[in-house]
């Protein structure tokens, strides 16, 4: 998943303010950020925002999830103006929440159970609130039906195992929000949600509330004991939180709390939330993705793709310019080593599983299709300013608001320079390190991204797979027969620049290398001038020391490119290397 920080998009989110409120609205109703985890909510006065958002694949999703919840609490802010009227300054003096005033002055007589009453009078503003946006704006309206709701849906949870009360609340939610029910609604409550569905819909502003809210609470109270214990239902995706107090103090009657998508067992994550899983894993037997052959190519004809250099001069080349022998890994296709590869397959499948799914997903963000009116990615701003002056001159917009028909050149191209000199027999690390090799490389085998892993010892250059190369059985069967060298010692320097100059032909960007060691440089001057060399290049080392005695050896190594260019892995947590690898290329290659 993207993460998009909510702080980065303060002026954007401001001018929606205005854009929602009035000229100069954003100066007065503050946005004050939260933890990651918090729902949008406002007092009245300001818009409480998480400081980031991450449930979409898409940054610009997560970008329009924002600014939806900023538009939506904006609306409640300027309903309660209209509400409070001449008050609302002396009010705001006070330091009163006005959500919380409101409730006071409208509910106070509903005693049975308030927090019922909040609830029921948060659904009927959501409700109004969207609606009214939705229809002022057919772009916004386009992106509920086509994204949010979907996604509202997934995150919805099971009424199997809710209590009568619980199950009714969660359809009345579903319904009046979402504007379907996802699970069958029971035959005995099939007319009453009908009944308060289209209650709900006659709230036409703010003055109607506290009537139509009433109405529905006297049916709740009609059918249900609704003394009882009720359930903290999820938050509504994009609307806030349902459970949240709006009287200011700990809600009454609230149960258990009831956890998003709880007890569901159909449906299935829809795309643009999933990352496109089911368009991107169309794979052949050898992970060659069917769908895609002639598409590759034409990536390569357009310089976007691999390169077709002649391997053999490259090598020879690098040979001669940075005495380094390289030597190209011989698959062996036997019993033994099949054997081993399912062996490790079987054990790692969780954890290849998971990486493919969010490599399939960091794809899909950063290599995705955009279209120019049907897009996944909407541009907020531009969409506003179309709108806004649609409003206005009274001439519709081009509609030209999503990002156009082109490829984003973000495509990354990594390598893996691993340490297999005789040290790496010690705690079994050479183990480890050909576990890290095959896990990344198995989930990176989903996509179309340059790889190269090789090994290095001495002064020779273990080839496994370079990066003209798509990942396959044969790499996978290099992996296992990559073996320890029997004599040799760490000498970095040669073999990083000869990785450096394959990677440097790479048209690709960002470029990355993964150095894996589990000891000290025999050359440090010489191999810190080969990470330095590589750096200036725009190819970003960075270097995995196993063995916490070595931590002042890798800070003194990388000090010249930066304390983020190198992580160190106890030798008794060695088995954490497959997850830093997998972070390393996550966090740099891709979400940077």
């Amino acid at each position: 998943m993207s993460i998009v920080h909510t702080g980065r998009l303060s002026e954007k989110l401001e001018k929606i303010i205005d854009f929602r409120i009035g000229e100069g609205a954003s100066d007065k109703h503050l946005i004050v950020l939260e933890g990651n985890s918090s729902c949008p909510r406002t007092d009245g006065t300001q818009i409480f925002l998480p400081r980031r958002e991450s449930s979409f694949a898409s940054e610009k999703d997560n970008e329009l999830l924002i600014a939806d919840s900023t538009a939506h609490e904006a609306d409640h802010i300027r309903e309660i103006n209209e509400y409070f009227g001449a008050e609302i300054e002396q009010l705001r003096e006070g330091e009163t929440n006005l959500v919380q005033e409101f409730h006071q002055r409208n509910y106070s007589e509903l005693k049975e159970n308030p927090a019922l009453a909040g609830w029921i009078d948060k659904i009927v503003k959501d409700r109004r609130i969207d609606a009214q946006r939705r229809e002022q704006l057919p772009g916004v309206k386009r992106h509920h039906e086509e994204v949010f709701h979907p996604a509202a849906e997934y995150f919805r949870p099971s009424v199997k195992g809710m209590s009568e009360l619980d199950v009714f609340r969660e359809q009345y939610l579903q319904k009046s929000l979402i504007g379907r029910v996802i699970e069958p609604i029971p035959d005995k409550h099939k007319i009453l949600l009908e009944e308060v569905v289209a209650l709900t819909s006659t709230a036409d502003s703010i003055q109607r509330d506290k009537e139509v809210v009433s109405r529905i609470y006297q049916k709740f109270k009609e059918n249900f004991d609704i003394t009882q214990p009720i359930s903290r239902l999820p938050p509504m995706f994009g609307t806030g939180n349902h459970s949240q107090p709006n009287t200011g103090s700990p809600q009454q009657g609230y149960g258990k709390e009831v956890k998003p998508r709880e007890g569901r067992e159909d449906g299935k994550k829809p795309e643009k939330l999933d990352g496109g899983k089911e368009k991107l894993s169309k794979l052949g037997e050898n992970g060659e993705d069917k769908t895609k052959n002639n598409q590759d190519k034409n990536k390569e004809d357009e310089g976007a793709g691999r390169n077709d250099d002649d391997r053999t001069s490259l090598y020879q080349q690098a040979q001669k310019e940075y005495g380094v022998r390289i030597q190209v890994v011989e698959p062996r296709f036997t019993g033994e080593m099949a054997q081993k590869e399912d062996s490790f397959r079987n054990m790692y499948t969780g954890e290849i599983e998971s990486m493919k799914r969010i490599f399939r997903q960091l794809q899909l963000k950063h290599y995705g299709d955009k279209e120019d009116f049907q897009g996944q990615e909407l541009n907020y701003e531009d969409y506003l300013q179309s709108e806004l002056e649609s409003i206005v001159t009274r001439i519709k917009g081009n509609g030209k608001c999503f990002r156009r028909g082109t490829q984003n050149e973000q495509r990354p191209a990594w390598a893996v320079l691993a340490d297999i000199t005789p040290s790496t027999n010690s705690y079994k690390i050479l183990e480890d390190i050909r576990a890290g090799l095959f896990i990344n490389a198995e989930a990176l085998g989903v996509t179309d991204w340059s790889i190269g892993l090789f090994g290095f010892s001495s002064n020779v250059l273990y080839v496994i797979n370079d990066f003209p190369e798509r990942y396959d059985s044969t790499s996978s069967n290099k992996i296992m027969a990559l073996k320890k060298e029997d004599d040799g010692g760490t000498y970095l320097g040669p073999p990083l620049r000869a990785v450096g100059s394959l990677l440097g032909r790479q048209r690709e960007h960002p470029k990355g290398i993964t150095i894996i060691t589990d000891g000290e440089d025999q050359n440090f001057d010489d191999a810190k001038a080969a990470m330095r060399e590589v750096y200036d290049q725009k190819m970003y080392p960075f270097l995995v020391v196993i063995g916490r005695e070595f931590e002042k050896y890798a800070r003194s190594l990388t000090e010249e490119i930066g304390s983020d260019h190198y992580t160190v892995i106890d030798r008794d947590k060695v088995y954490e290397l497959p997850s830093e690898m997998f972070r390393l290329f996550k966090t740099f290659g891709i979400s940077r």
